[in-house]
């Protein structure tokens, strides 16, 4: 990592949960891939951790030091049904000895939500399910209003959490540096409630990298949007600024910087769309595994854009989905949570 970053992070607490750098691959050297797949290559953090691993690992590295400086022996916080980050937070919380509440709320059944239920479970979360997004913050903000207890924002979004994906791209840059991928022109990663996506722009603004950053937004316009990511952008930027004097970096991003898609949404979230779900087959078939909530719309985007020749050079697709085996509960425990939760068995 530059000197430079290196002294502005030793400035925030961290905890060690991963297991860097996570691996970075050629897609297109799978004998089954698509020559489309030629000059795209693959940075899993699905692999960044062996208990839990998946996007979320990083930010909470930040975040649970946080809580642990803070005195907090529980933590709570937000997600829908199958949100990756409550697990994520569910098990590192554990891990640290600490108690975990998620304030849930409904969304379209899937595999995945099914077996994060499962996970819950197995960890022993505290679980409740609203109706609505609203009914959830209320609740998890009164429990919030106890010293001991530290709220964590839905999908574990903050400045804070940003520093986790600065690093993830002096990461890549290192990575770039040892040869191992060509120098991207574009890095494609999911955009749920915009923290990866504002870490990684960061990061490669602070070390002067000209990669832009491609955020497919997979979330409803309230969650993730130009100017909410343009707000969360300038409010790490003031954060790093408050920690770093004389620290030059723009509170505004460029769009060099940034390319904010809107197109691959379709439905709603954690509904596939039909180019997620060949997007997801194409790339089984070279030996990644995606999601159709997340992963497989970002990585539908990086497809489409290639066989509309919206861009010539090397590219990152950035693969946000936990590819470790975890402790599940039995099915049959999905009873246990009332029947809300019939949808999910």
């Amino acid at each position: 990592m530059q000197p430079e970053l290196s002294n502005i992070l030793e400035r925030f607490p961290r905890l060690a949960f991963t297991q860097l750098p996570s691996p970075v691959f050629a897609l297109g050297e799978s004998p089954h891939a698509a020559p489309l797949f030629d000059n795209i290559y693959v940075k899993h953090d699905g692999k960044c951790a062996q208990t839990y691993a998946g996007n979320k690992v990083r930010k909470l590295e930040f975040l649970l030091a946080d809580a642990r400086q803070r005195g907090a022996n529980r933590i709570v916080t937000l997600g829908a049904a199958g949100s990756n980050h409550a697990v994520a937070t569910s098990t590192y919380a554990h891990q640290m000895g600490m108690t975990c509440t998620v304030c849930l709320t409904h969304q379209p059944p899937s595999a995945i939500a099914t077996r994060n239920l499962r996970r819950h479970l197995a960890l022993g979360t505290q679980l409740h399910v609203y109706q609505r997004y609203s009914q959830a913050i209320a609740h998890a903000e009164s429990l919030a209003r106890d010293p001991a207890t530290q709220l964590i924002p839905l999908g574990g979004s903050s400045p804070l959490a940003s520093l986790g994906y600065i690093t993830a791209a002096a990461e890549l840059v290192e990575q770039v540096e040892q040869g191992l991928l060509p120098r991207p022109e574009r890095v494609y990663v999911a955009c749920g409630t915009m923290g990866t996506a504002v870490g990684l722009a960061l990061g490669f603004a602070l070390l002067r990298q000209p990669i832009q950053v491609v955020a497919v937004r997979v979330t409803e316009r309230s969650v993730a949007s130009e100017d909410l990511f343009a707000d969360l952008y300038a409010r790490s930027v003031d954060l790093l600024r408050e920690r770093v004097s004389g620290l030059t970096l723009e509170r505004t991003i460029k769009s060099n910087r940034l390319m904010f898609v809107e197109e691959f949404f379709g439905d709603g979230y954690a509904s596939p769309t039909p180019e997620a779900l060949q997007a997801i087959e194409d790339a089984e078939r070279a030996g990644l595994t995606l999601d159709g909530t997340y992963t497989g719309k970002a990585f539908a985007a990086l497809l489409a854009h290639r066989r509309a020749g919206k861009f010539a050079g090397p590219a990152v697709f950035w693969c946000t989905l936990n590819a470790q085996d975890t402790p599940l509960a039995p099915q049959s425990a999905l009873g246990s949570l009332g029947e809300g939760f019939s949808r999910y068995c």
